[in-house]
């Protein structure tokens, strides 16, 4: 062995969460290393709950457990949650319904016919089509047409009118409210996607 060398020990370190001593290869690590592992530094929390609760002789979410973790969290106003009064959870409620609510558009939202027609306008198809027509032109255009069907010739409360793009949209057609007549679901399934010369 040369001179001037001496064999240092290597330094160690307890483990805050499991108590396992350890060796270290640098001095300057020894003084920063408080866990042997990342699992051990995850769990210190949990670990030294479960130290109290061996020493309390309790299950984790017991009720004594509870009392104890009430009394922690006592002066701590974001851990700990308020509750709200019955006056407030039903202001709550009602903000979220009819004329009080934010979504409210002259009551258009109750009526199932315009559910049914805007949950029918969100199609690819349409989108990308030229032109686009409201539910209000939808409505007069089969007040045109007295509520029939002009092919079947029957009336809505028997069947219910749907909208016919008479040039289809698959062959370039327009969403526009001209490019549209009220067919009943069977006679709109029949034309399909015939152009109103080949129907004839």
């Amino acid at each position: 062995m040369p001179k001037g060398y001496k064999l240092l020990k290597k330094p160690k370190f307890k483990c805050k969460t499991c108590g396992i001593v350890k060796q270290v290869r640098d001095n300057w690590t020894a003084h920063h290393r408080k866990f042997c592992s990342r699992k051990c530094m995850r769990h210190t929390d949990i670990t030294k709950r479960r130290i109290q609760q061996k020493k309390i002789g309790q299950h984790f979410h017991s009720e004594k457990w509870k009392k104890i973790l009430r009394k922690q969290m006592k002066g701590n106003k974001f851990a700990v949650g308020h509750k709200l009064s019955d006056q407030h959870k039903q202001a709550i409620i009602d903000a979220h319904k009819g004329r009080k609510s934010h979504f409210w558009k002259d009551g258009r939202c109750q009526n199932p016919k315009y559910l049914s027609w805007i949950s029918n306008l969100h199609s690819k198809r349409k989108q990308q089509a030229e032109g686009s027509h409201t539910f209000g032109e939808w409505e007069l255009l089969k007040k045109q047409y007295g509520y029939i069907c002009p092919m079947c010739k029957k009336s809505e409360p028997e069947i219910k009118l749907t909208e016919d793009h008479k040039i289809p949209l698959s062959k370039k057609g327009s969403d526009d409210i001209s490019n549209i007549q009220p067919l009943c679901l069977k006679c709109n399934m029949k034309k399909h996607d015939k152009l109103p010369v080949e129907n004839q």
